[in-house]
């Protein structure tokens, strides 16, 4: 027998070992993305291929996408296990779909690469010329885990709101006309606070000087959250526990029932809107009465 050809079968494990590269559609995108070029496909080819030659495994270009060598690759593996006919040659003309089987390369026959090969060379460091993918490199980050969020207790949420309306804020916690972190207001939406729109004199004079009371719009909303505080705790503020405040118009001294109360809350807040409702309707047609009568003035000056 002749000796092997050096570098053949260097390492011989008595195994019948097969070497597959899957996925051979990508290198559409990394010639695409990452500027790959043919010299670098037949470095890589050559540096695989002179790893299969140590060990006398055979090699594959697989890809399932576009069924290249898919149906190959399962006949040569029930030739190598049954021994089963297997008749097809080395493929080596398609870089995507190369196929060589054990015993057939050599190193004169990988040499034909190196014809293409310009900007790089056969023995250089294979990680000097392919960079080593950066994902899927050691674990996952941590960032990527979901951030668990947890609500707020309802209770807690109610007694904090109870408390800003009580010290006269907003039920946002925020001064009035502040514009929270995070939303942009356009000079295009006329509301007090917005960059270069002034208010009303009238309606902000109003605003700071006017009181809080159970008969306000504050008042009556001070006293919804008491009845929601109240619904499960029992107890109402500044009270003893299992009392309420009285609502508007109850004896001094009487402890209402508890249905009474809550209707009655819910009676105030409903009287509450219907006003405010009704007052925005009112100027609204104000508006509406000035456009027209200035219009017929000017209508009655251009007959003159």
């Amino acid at each position: 027998l002749e000796p092997l050809p050096e570098g053949t079968l260097a390492r011989n494990l008595g195994l019948h070992l097969i070497v597959v590269v899957t996925k051979t559609d990508f290198m559409a995108d990394l010639e695409k993305d990452f500027d790959y070029k043919e010299e670098h496909f037949d470095f890589i080819q050559q540096a695989v291929r002179k790893f299969c030659l140590q060990y006398g495994a055979s090699l594959f270009y697989t890809s399932v996408k576009e069924d290249k060598n898919c149906d190959l690759l399962y006949k040569y593996l029930v030739h190598r296990i049954y021994n089963f006919p297997f008749k097809t040659p080395a493929l080596v003309v398609e870089k995507d779909a190369v196929f060589i089987p054990a015993g057939w390369d050599n190193n004169k026959k990988i040499s034909i690469l190196y014809e293409n090969m310009h900007s790089v060379r056969p023995e250089q460091y294979y990680t000097d010329v392919i960079a080593r993918p950066m994902t899927g490199l050691g674990r996952k980050q941590q960032a990527s885990k979901e951030i668990e969020i947890v609500a707020e207790e309802e209770q807690n949420f109610l007694s904090r709101q109870q408390h800003l309306l009580q010290q006269g804020l907003p039920a946002g916690g925020l001064p009035a006309g502040s514009i929270p972190a995070g939303v942009q207001k356009t000079p295009d939406r006329k509301v007090v606070g917005s960059p270069g729109v002034q208010g009303s004199p009238k309606k902000m004079e109003g605003t700071a000087t006017k009181p809080i009371g159970p008969n306000t719009s504050e008042g009556v909303l001070a006293n919804f959250f008491n009845s929601l505080l109240s619904k499960k705790t029992g107890g109402g503020p500044g009270g003893t526990p299992g009392t309420s405040p009285a609502p508007p118009g109850a004896r001094p001294g009487a402890s209402p029932h508890p249905d009474d109360y809550k209707a009655a809350v819910r009676s105030d807040a409903a009287a509450e809107l219907d006003r405010l409702t009704r007052n925005q309707k009112k100027s609204v047609s104000n508006l509406n009465q000035e456009g027209g009568g200035g219009g017929g003035e000017e209508s009655r000056t251009g007959e003159w």
